[in-house]
């Protein structure tokens, strides 16, 4: 079974996924976020549906220092609203520097910065995903 990586933001929320095996990951989506939180919790949930996913991983945004964000509300709110909507288990990950560490890789493979904007959320949940899949790992 799947893992979905979410990178919440005001605007889009990135999605990626892991292979059944739980070993490779990819960006998956972007979600618009203007189109409302009940459309984005069920797109997610038919999303899980569709690609066999048992587990959410959501980005949790921490302060450098460890503190909640505003963003970490949020990111809770919504891994509740998830725990509720589907039967995955829900988990919070830290993913401090996700975004800034995105935006590096996309210029290392050579994206276009045009095509930054669309990209970067999914690129940003890809390594919320791969940083909680190394932690199982271990």
């Amino acid at each position: 079974m799947r893992i979905l990586a979410l990178d919440l933001g005001s605007r889009r929320v990135g999605i990626a996924k892991s292979d059944p095996l739980r070993m490779i990951t990819q960006p998956h989506s972007t979600f618009d976020r203007h189109k409302g939180d009940a459309a984005m919790l069920k797109e997610i949930a038919q999303i899980c549906v569709d690609e066999e996913v048992s587990e959410i991983v959501i980005g949790l945004p921490l302060h450098m220092d460890g503190r909640d964000s505003d963003g970490a509300v949020d990111a809770r709110k919504i891994a509740a609203l998830l725990a509720e909507k589907t039967s995955c288990k829900v988990a919070l990950w830290d993913e401090r520097l996700s975004t800034v560490g995105a935006l590096r890789h996309m210029t290392e493979i050579g994206v276009k910065t045009k095509d930054k904007r669309g990209k970067v959320d999914q690129f940003a949940a890809e390594m919320i995903l791969q940083s909680y899949m190394a932690s199982l790992s271990r």
